[in-house]
């Protein structure tokens, strides 16, 4: 059925899932946050229990909340992090500070190191002084073109 869907996502642009697809999904919530939001989660975190968190999981934290408002459900909940803010540290710093907006991303390693306490993780230490392996650009609409270049994949005619 999961190829079905992909034929018609690649012919049509969409598919619709079964009546009985739709009611398992009654179980599930969904919501967005804003980049602003997002931003506003990470700072409220740090700020209000000094908790260092990622922007995925800051979205995910701010929609568990919005869950809670909409639904009123009071269950124990566990949130499981989605990635280390020291990815981000661009986004996650700004958020905390705006004086870290548009500074060195590899600096912000660093000051994001020192006012959270927490060590720079093993994989993105020393990242600065790693080789630029892939210099390659293109324009949004080479994209498809591009990556199926550099995989050596044909197109089909």
């Amino acid at each position: 059925i999961i190829g079905r869907f992909t034929e018609e996502l690649a012919e049509a642009g969409e598919f619709e899932i079964t009546e009985a697809m739709k009611q398992g999904l009654s179980l599930f919530y969904g919501n967005y946050a804003t980049e602003g939001q997002t931003f506003d989660t990470i700072k409220a975190l740090f700020n209000n229990d000094s908790y260092l968190i990622d922007t995925h999981t800051a979205v995910g934290y701010h929609v568990f909340r919005k869950y809670l408002e909409d639904t009123r459900d009071r269950h124990q909940t566990i949130i499981a992090s989605t990635a280390s803010p020291f990815k981000f540290p661009g986004s996650v710093a700004g958020a905390i500070d705006s004086k870290y907006k548009n500074v060195d991303e590899f600096i912000l390693l660093g000051q994001l190191s020192k006012i959270s306490g927490l060590k720079i993780p093993a994989q993105i230490a020393g990242i600065a002084k790693k080789e630029v392996i892939h210099k390659r650009t293109c324009r949004t609409d080479e994209m498809k073109d591009t990556v199926s270049e550099i995989l050596g994949i044909r197109k089909s005619s």
